[in-house]
């Protein structure tokens, strides 16, 4: 399968910004504030390629996509690419629990790793532990398998 102009051009845009949030934050040194912040904005910016990508080619998309419409949100486009199937139950969760600290940091100027609750829920991401160990079941998308 080939990708057309449009969807080639989003392709590299996507690459040129892994790279340049890479690039942000060496390995040796981070502010934990500003690795939260900008990672969920990284976050949400690929969400909002997902549903560009899944949606047709219309500016009704682009009204929806908006900051103040219904699509506009981190939270409501992980749910959106959640309820359209396009990714599983366990990414899902993962993107809330990201979600949660993100709005953490950004409205708690005591917020840091640190914090019992963002331990917590760090702790509780498991998306990246499936894909290093390679298990990750089709059927936890509905719900019916658990581990």
């Amino acid at each position: 399968m080939w990708l057309n102009e449009k969807e080639s051009k989003r392709y590299f845009e996507r690459q040129e910004l892994l790279k340049a949030f890479a690039e942000l934050f060496p390995y040796n040194e981070g502010d934990d504030r500003a690795i939260v912040i900008i990672g969920g904005s990284f976050l949400e910016t690929l969400l909002e390629h997902i549903l560009i990508e899944f949606f047709p080619d219309d500016k009704e998309v682009d009204r929806l996509l908006n900051y103040d419409q219904s699509l506009g949100s981190y939270g409501n486009r992980a749910r959106m690419i959640y309820c359209l199937g396009l990714i599983e139950k366990l990414v899902y969760h993962d993107l809330k629990l990201i979600g949660k600290i993100r709005n953490k940091f950004a409205h708690d100027m005591r917020a840091s790793f640190d914090d019992q609750q963002i331990q917590q829920w760090c702790s509780e991401l498991k998306w990246h532990k499936a894909a290093l160990t390679g298990f990750f079941h089709p059927m936890q998308r509905t719900g019916l398998y658990t581990k």
